[in-house]
C-alpha cells in the first residue's frame, strides 16, 4: 500500500480550520492535483468540488494533494467576493524554519499556522 492510501483526512480539524479562518463547510470548495512526479499529472487539469469529507478521502485515496479554497465566492480569481485570510508559505526549507519565518521576515504574526502533513506550514 503506497503513502497516499495510508493518510485519512481529519474532518475534525478540518472543520476546525475553516473555522479559524471564517468559512464555513457548505460554502467551501476543494481542488486537488496529482503531485509533479506522477504521471497521471499530465493532460489532468484537476478536481474541484465542494467539500465533503468521503469525497476529500476518495481524492487522498487517489493520490491526489488536496486544497482548499481559502476566500469566497469560487474557484478562480475572478469569482472571489471575499477575502476570509491572507496567507503565505516557504516549500523550500525545513518546517521548524517556516514557524518562524515570518519575524525574519518583518510579516505580521500569523492567526494561526495550519502543519496539514505536507512540505509547507502556511501561516494565516
Amino acid at each position: 500500500m503506497d503513502q497516499a492510501n495510508t493518510l485519512k483526512f481529519d474532518a475534525e480539524h478540518a472543520e476546525k480550520f475553516l473555522t479559524a479562518i471564517g468559512k464555513k463547510t457548505e460554502t467551501t470548495r476543494v481542488r486537488a492535483f496529482y503531485e509533479k512526479d506522477d504521471s497521471r499529472k499530465e493532460g489532468d487539469s484537476g478536481t474541484k468540488c465542494p467539500f465533503s469529507p468521503e469525497r476529500i478521502q476518495e481524492l487522498i485515496n487517489d493520490g491526489r494533494g488536496v486544497y482548499v479554497v481559502i476566500n469566497e465566492g469560487g474557484d478562480t480569481d475572478k469569482s472571489i467576493t471575499q477575502g476570509n485570510a491572507l496567507f503565505c508559505e516557504w516549500d523550500d526549507m525545513p518546517k521548524e524554519r517556516q514557524r518562524t519565518e515570518w519575524q525574519l521576515l518583518g510579516l505580521p504574526e500569523p492567526t494561526l499556522q495550519n502543519d496539514s502533513g505536507g512540505r509547507s506550514i502556511p501561516n494565516y
